[in-house]
């Protein structure tokens, strides 16, 4: 991308989410935000369709990097492991100190997305994937799995919101505990012996 236009988009949506910050999205006008930004409504209709665009595309670059940092190899490791399990979690955890504040502005309000519901979605179907690199998982297994899934995800997902937005003054390290717990006693260990038990049996 050009750098003129990478840092007329990082303006416009700099300006955005700072309005957003402060105003309802319905609120929000183009005319208003052309205005915050000094730039004329060309230069925005160059870049963006309409608001709506705007925030689909911030949400969408998020997404992306979310999923980057995403290391699902974490349900398959032995339990025994805490240290490996921290280790999956720490590319997470750096993405969301990052991304944070956006984060935080986003979901403080109604919007026409549904950016934490698609993350925990795509990390559902990356722990999905993952298990099913140990074992074939088919008819009832898969439901089963794919439900096991969900709940690890959702699960991770709310701690590092719970730490962001209630517990800020806990330690990184306190979280990557509580996350690789989540993993060794949670729910991982009783499916991974469950898609073992299956493959013995095949």
């Amino acid at each position: 991308m050009d750098l003129r236009v990478q840092k007329t988009r990082e303006n416009i949506r700099s300006h955005f989410l700072q309005l957003l910050r402060t105003c309802p999205f319905q609120e929000i006008t183009v005319k208003q935000l052309i205005q915050e930004c000094r730039i004329n409504r060309s230069t925005f209709y160059r870049n963006y369709e309409d608001k709506y665009d705007l925030l689909e595309q911030i949400s969408q670059e998020l997404l992306a990097q979310f999923c980057e940092a995403l290391r699902p190899s974490f349900v398959l490791l032995n339990t025994s492991s805490a240290q490996l399990v921290k280790q999956c979690f720490v590319p997470l955890l750096d993405f969301f100190c990052e991304a944070g504040p956006t984060l935080q502005i986003l979901r403080a309000r109604e919007l026409p997305i549904d950016l934490f519901g698609d993350m925990n979605r795509e990390f559902a179907a990356r722990l999905l994937k993952e298990l099913e690199k140990r074992s074939p998982l088919n008819g009832q297994k898969r439901l089963e799995a794919s439900y096991f899934a969900k709940i690890i995800s959702a699960n991770i997902l709310t701690t590092i919101l719970w730490w962001h937005t209630e517990c800020p003054q806990e330690s990184r390290e306190r979280i990557l505990d509580l996350l690789s717990a989540t993993v060794i006693k949670g729910v991982a260990p009783s499916l991974q012996e469950d898609l073992l038990a299956e493959k013995g049996r095949n």
